[in-house]
């Protein structure tokens, strides 16, 4: 009896438990890793870049280049983002699953055109797809720069686009920034988007000499919450978002006087507070700023910790201002003042808002700056080899 009791047991347990039948193999699968969309002729252009991660993981422990599988990019077309993309399906030669997308690139013309919100709209919407996709802008070679590889012997899933965190941390001059927190900009009152913004360049690597393309990042694009492109500060017009930015972990900072280097030093402790201060029926916003960092280079010979400290704090000042000032002229709150009185004192802000918005001129900030300078008698103050 029992014998006959332990085999249907075994057959029913068969049944029961499921298998790997319905499981697709990696290989068989085309992962969509990153995306450029551009807006041209009344039409969406869509470039996805496709990888193979079965045939990667196979090529990289192999460890040779020549049997690489290549990336693949494939186009459509369509008049939204949706057609666009299936127009891309009758071409692909296997199934694109867009769960490991991992990057977004959005043309300055389709943000003048048509705006972002039809591209978070489909993402946020889609099943697939991670709240963590970073978002870029760029000019209009979009398609070139999402072609870009690698420079050196990493893995394609591991771009410069792909992980932005690995440079952050040795530089936080430029923002990172998600489909989470786009979401957030383009739905809370008060909220101006403030989105990274790529470019391209040329460089030589060794071996062999030849040109290669790099992507790099050279400003920010102000977006706000009424669907509207506002512009975008470029190199230096961007320099004092970076000590706003609640994102930080390193950066440089060249301390100058009378057009003179004094020295260099790396700032590696931020901390940033912005309280509005409601006074006669009017506001004005205190932003206090404390910075830690090490000198890193002294350029002019007896130049001491206080002339580095007052130069420092004149820099960050100009920074945080020249930044201000720009965005002001787009009509864009790039520090998001309106927010932060929004969340202060409410009825305040009811009170001078409009759309969403306060007034703002290059009166409303006042900037107070500490500088805390650390590291610097290793050598004393004194130029190596003087």
């Amino acid at each position: 009896m029992t014998k006959y009791i332990s085999s249907f047991l075994f057959f029913l347990l068969v049944i029961i438990l499921s298998g790997c039948y319905d499981s697709r193999a990696p290989e068989r699968i085309a992962y969509a890793h990153g995306m450029a969309i551009d807006y041209k002729d009344g039409e969406y252009i869509v470039y996805l870049q496709l990888i193979n991660y079965g045939m990667l993981a196979k090529s990289e422990a192999s460890g040779g280049d020549q049997d690489t599988p290549p990336d693949v990019r494939k186009t459509g077309k369509g008049k939204n983002i949706n057609e666009a993309i299936f127009n891309i399906y009758p071409t692909a030669q296997q199934e694109i699953y867009f769960g490991n997308l991992s990057f977004v690139i959005l043309s300055d013309r389709l943000l003048k055109e048509k705006g972002i919100k039809s591209v978070v709209d489909i993402w946020s919407r889609y099943p697939e797809t991670r709240y963590q996709i970073y978002f870029y802008t760029g000019d209009d070679i979009i398609e070139q720069i999402i072609a870009v590889k690698p420079v050196l012997d990493v893995s394609k899933s591991l771009n410069r686009l792909a992980d932005p965190k690995n440079s952050f941390e040795q530089n936080s001059t430029t923002p990172i920034v998600t489909l989470r927190e786009l979401l957030i900009a383009l739905n809370e009152p008060g909220h101006t988007a403030v989105i990274p913004k790529v470019f391209l360049t040329h460089d030589e690597v060794s071996p062999p000499m030849k040109a290669v393309d790099i992507v790099g990042f050279d400003g920010i694009t102000l977006y706000n919450n009424h669907n509207k492109f506002l512009g975008n500060l470029m190199y230096e017009q961007a320099y004092g978002y970076r000590w706003i930015n609640k994102k930080f972990s390193r950066t440089n900072l060249q301390l100058l006087k009378d057009n003179e280097t004094l020295a260099t030093v790396i700032i590696n402790e931020k901390k940033t507070k912005i309280t509005p201060i409601i006074r006669n029926n009017s506001f004005q916003f205190k932003i206090k700023v404390e910075v830690k960092g090490s000198i890193s280079e002294i350029d002019k010979n007896g130049a001491t910790v206080e002339e580095m400290k007052r130069a420092a704090i004149a820099q960050i000042k100009s920074e945080i201002m020249r930044t201000y000032t720009q965005a002001l002229e787009m009509d864009a709150d790039v520090y998001r003042l309106s927010e932060v009185l929004y969340r202060k004192n409410l009825s305040v802000w009811k009170q001078y808002e409009e759309k969403g918005k306060i007034p703002l001129d290059d009166k409303s900030i006042d900037i107070d700056v500490k500088v805390f300078i650390e590291d610097a008698w290793k050598d004393g103050l004194r130029r190596s080899g003087e």
